[in-house]
């Protein structure tokens, strides 16, 4: 059936570009197109097609149902017109030409394929009818004709006759006749299970209201109920309400009484409920008059489908929106509370985001200014507060143009709302699309100001003699804010690579795509078949998460409270007196790795305590010997991040801590399997200001020695050189630490570690 030769009469070179696709999908031959009347007629001249598709609305000299006709009347071409609505003046000059039927768009391939094939069958049964007429018509003339003459004949003749006649002529069209009506017979067969194939409900009713049609899905759909005759009951026999499943739809306003009045109408909702389908189904009806020749109505169609599935589907959709701008919402309230600036910009430099920290840090808000202007719209230094910084040189830029990731980098920012200047640190981030392409970039940043500027102070204070210990408790708090920025990071990252949302949109663009075969597409389409499932796998995604976020954001705050912790902690030990007091040994001792805990858990450092030949209790200067500790172990975990950046660990990191008491003296021997020591190294690694990192202040050993010596002790690094690890021996007469110490209980060799 798909040989039929189609001629397109359309003035729209995209609608028929379309038009064309569609019929190829098909498998339809498209002969040509023509974008006027003139053009159409010539060409059903030359190529004869089997049907033309003309657009009801066509302009130029000749309208669609003018062009109807000429192919009509000189070539006997049945027409199906393309139309975007049909109603008034043009559907009477259109119904005066007989059309073989209508195709409303948008176009939906499956309708413009019955479209066809009824047009071309219908077609054909009236060629082959009105072909046996006229010969029916000849042979009665032929026979007329003959009878005359034998009336004339008998009557001149005076002797009777022997009367026969050749019946081969009459037979051969009574055959012919009965072809025809075998051949309409079997047309309507193939209309009937087309119709009964189809998902949607069709009825036709005729002008009286009674039955003509209807197929196995309209029970299917609305529930196998008696038949009622009066149309007027339908709402109340087959229980139809409106949308809002109380009030029965009204005759006046169904669709059904629209069609009897000539009139068209297109997805009116409805719901069935009823004792056949108690949870109720939700449908959409299209309906049509049934008309005679000249556009008289003799009747109406209903076509009708079930969008139960659908409505859920959009319902559950609706849905998963609500919560994902809720989660939206609970993103921004967090990034709006955060004390870091946080800063997102597209690629070609237009600000996405900023948060309110961003500007209260730098001073000034998201600017219009083009890209080459940022630094110096915003008035950004390098960190000698002098040398102007170059746009590209900024995390942000550097992030967008070159894809670069960067971590920890100061800038210092000077303008006319922060005229005294603040230093800012900042980490940067490319922005990637689903396939690696740079979209944009985001920095996060924090006012460092008074860290930079204690700093300075304490290298000052280093310089004249009077420096105290600060380092380690800055790094503690540096790590906690390091991990706040972690987690903030793992945030935006969900935020950036928002799967569920384009898997959202993808579904969503499904819909859109087969809103006109919507139960087709799910029910049959291997595609569709999959919709239900990829819903309930994105409310599972969605679920994970949140749980994600929650749990991200968790740590956020804990992190935040650690912070709160250290400076507490701090100001305990500043505060505490001098003089010396009995403390527990074993907790002196553990409280090193409790402070440093963050830094071990990162790495996954194993730790022991070992205090089993050392008394349980010492007198020390608690603040500086907690302090000396602290100093020992990060210096530790320093070695183990060298060697693991240098050459790679080949075992698990440990630190150990061995403490006992011989000849007088505290001996405490902290171990690592680090970098180890250079032995050019051993005499000067204790002096003020020396280190070997590029990050060190060259203050923790020296600091840490300084008490030692204080103490009337010894302090001695021993290794066997590079990648062997160290041992830092400290030995403190028993006399300065404890001089009432009693053995008391021992404790176990090995204690658990200290990590999380």
């Amino acid at each position: 059936m798909t040989s039929a030769k189609i001629l397109i009469v359309e003035d729209d070179s995209t609608g028929a570009a379309h038009l064309e696709a569609c019929l190829k999908n098909l498998g339809y031959t498209v002969c040509a197109a023509a974008s006027c009347g003139r053009e159409a007629v010539e060409i059903a001249g030359d190529a004869r097609p089997d049907l033309a598709l003309v657009d009801l609305g066509l302009g130029g000299e000749a309208t669609g149902p003018e062009v109807a006709e000429h192919l009509d009347s000189r070539f006997d071409v049945p027409v199906v017109y393309l139309t975007d609505e049909v109603e008034g003046d043009l559907l009477k000059r259109a119904q005066a030409t007989h059309p073989f039927g209508y195709v409303v768009r948008p176009i939906e391939e499956r309708q413009l394929h019955l479209n066809i094939q009824t047009a071309v069958s219908m077609h054909e049964r009236e060629s082959g009818h009105g072909e046996t007429k006229t010969r029916l018509k000849r042979i009665i003339n032929k026979y007329k004709d003959l009878n005359r003459l034998m009336k004339t004949v008998f009557d001149s003749m005076s002797e009777g006759v022997f009367v026969f006649r050749d019946i081969t002529r009459l037979k051969r069209a009574e055959a012919e006749l009965e072809r025809a009506i075998a051949t309409h017979r079997s047309q309507a067969q193939f209309m009937e299970t087309v119709f009964n194939s189809m998902d949607e409900g069709v009825v036709a009713v005729d002008e009286n209201g009674q039955i003509l049609f209807f197929n196995s899905s309209t029970r299917r759909i609305g529930g196998d109920l008696p038949e009622e005759r009066d149309i007027g009951k339908w709402a109340e026999r087959y229980g139809v309400f409106l949308p809002d499943g109380k009030t029965l739809f009204p005759f006046d306003k169904s669709p059904l009484d629209s069609a009897l009045k000539g009139e068209a109408t297109d997805e009116v909702e409805a719901l069935v409920l009823n004792d056949f389908k108690p949870e109720g189904v939700h449908i959409r009806i299209n309906s049509r008059p049934l008309l005679r020749e000249r556009g008289v109505s003799k009747g109406a169609v209903l076509v009708f489908r079930d969008v139960t599935g659908l409505k859920r589907a959009e319902a559950e959709l609706e849905r998963t929106k609500a919560r994902s701008q809720d989660q939206a919402r609970l993103m921004e309230t967090i990034f709006n509370s955060i004390s870091d600036g946080i800063v997102v910009a597209d690629a070609a430099g237009k600000f996405l985001y900023a948060n309110p920290a961003a500007e209260q840090i730098v001073g000034i808000g998201t600017t219009a200014g083009t890209l080459d202007e940022w630094a110096e719209t915003y008035g950004a230094y390098h960190p000698d507060r002098e040398t102007p910084m170059k746009t590209e040189d900024l995390p942000l830029m550097r992030a967008i143009h070159r894809g670069e990731s960067t971590d920890e980098e100061d800038v210092f920012i000077r303008n006319e709302k922060k005229p005294n200047g603040v230093y800012i640190r900042m980490s940067g981030r490319p922005l990637l699309d689903n396939i690696g392409g740079i979209r944009g970039g985001v920095v996060i940043f924090r006012d460092v100001t008074e860290r930079v500027l204690a700093e300075e102070t304490l290298a000052r204070a280093f310089d004249q003699g009077r420096l105290e210990m600060v380092d380690t408790i800055l790094h503690n708090i540096g790590n906690a804010i390091n991990s706040v920025t972690t987690g903030i990071e793992t945030v935006r990252r969900h935020l950036v690579d928002d799967r569920v949302g384009r898997r959202l949109s993808a579904l969503a663009d499904a819909i859109r795509a087969h809103r006109n075969d919507w139960i087709d597409y799910i029910a049959n389409d291997p595609q569709g078949q999959k919709v239900m499932p990829f819903v309930v796998e994105i409310a599972e995604d969605f679920g994970r998460r949140n749980d994600e976020l929650m749990k991200t954001v968790g740590r956020v705050r804990d992190r935040a409270n650690r912070i709160a912790d250290i400076i507490r902690t701090q100001k305990t030990i500043d505060s505490a007196s001098m003089d010396r007091k009995d403390i527990e040994l074993y907790d002196a001792l553990s409280g090193a790795f409790r402070v440093l805990r963050d830094s071990l858990n990162k790495r996954g450092i194993h730790t022991d305590v070992d205090c089993k030949n050392a008394p349980q209790e010492i007198r020390v200067r608690e603040s500086q010997f907690h302090q000396m500790l602290i100093n020992l172990v990060k210096n530790s975990i320093e070695a183990i991040d060298e060697l693991a950046a240098a050459e790679g660990l080949q075992e698990t990191p440990r630190i150990g801590i061995r403490a006992s008491a011989e000849d007088g003296f505290l001996n405490l021997e902290i171990s690592d399997n680090g970098i180890g020591i250079k032995h050019k190294d051993t005499r000067v690694l204790f002096a003020p200001g020396y280190t070997t990192k590029e990050s060190g202040s060259g203050l923790g050993l020296h600091s840490a020695a300084n008490f030692v010596i204080a103490s009337g002790g010894r302090i001695q690094p021993l290794s066997e050189g590079t990648g062997r690890g160290t041992i830092m021996r400290v030995m403190l007469p028993l006399s300065a630490v404890a001089p009432q110490a009693t053995a008391g209980k021992r404790r176990p060799r090995v204690l658990p570690d200290f990590r999380d």
